[in-house]
């Protein structure tokens, strides 16, 4: 993945300038591109929206907090492994209890049960951990 970054970078296009004519944009693609964004942009106003709206609106506090709790814990197992590959592995081991009480005890993590029993919740990313191994942007 690392290493097609760099082709991501040959899709941007600057304005090219002529002498004696006004600088004009080189997008071949601008067209697509309008239609993809006024699409997600209906996309949104119209269907996303008032899904958003009305989950908000219906669903029970409790439910609402047991899903964020859900999908925190998912996306935990990042944590996991930048705190391992940064070195911190007492972070790493407690993250690790962490996720795990979660996902038995907190009944596939719908529940929050590893902050009350004093595991700390860490943010750890991949950023940081590029940043500990001395790579820049």
């Amino acid at each position: 993945m690392i290493a097609l970054l760099p082709l991501f970078t040959a899709c941007s296009t600057t304005a090219k300038i002529e002498p004696g004519l006004a600088a004009y944009n080189v997008d071949p693609l601008e067209s697509t591109n309008r239609d993809f964004y006024q699409f997600n942009e209906g996309l949104d106003r119209y269907l996303l929206k008032p899904v958003a709206t009305a989950y908000a609106t219906v669903t029970p506090d409790l439910m609402q907090t047991s899903v964020t709790n859900f999908f925190n814990n998912i996306s935990y197992l990042n944590v996991i492994v930048n705190s391992s590959l940064q070195g911190k592995l007492d972070h790493g081991l407690s993250d690790l209890f962490r996720f795990l009480f979660n996902s038995t005890l907190g009944v596939a993590g719908l529940f929050d049960v590893a902050t009350p029993m004093g595991l700390e919740a860490h943010k750890e990313d991949l950023g940081q951990t590029f940043g500990i191994w001395g790579v820049h942007h």
